[in-house]
């Protein structure tokens, strides 16, 4: 089985931003070669 990014939707993203507790303060790590898209959102929003 062949395996690609997986797509975080923006209602997913804003789930994992709430349980995580992310703040503007927060350093967030995200490792994976997925699209990119919760380091985009993260950058846009803080």
């Amino acid at each position: 089985m062949k395996r690609g990014p997986q797509i975080i939707y923006p209602k997913d993203i804003s789930q994992i931003v709430i349980e995580a507790n992310i703040s503007s303060s927060s350093k967030v790590l995200e490792i994976g070669t997925g699209s990119g898209a919760l380091t985009l959102y993260l950058n846009l929003i803080f």
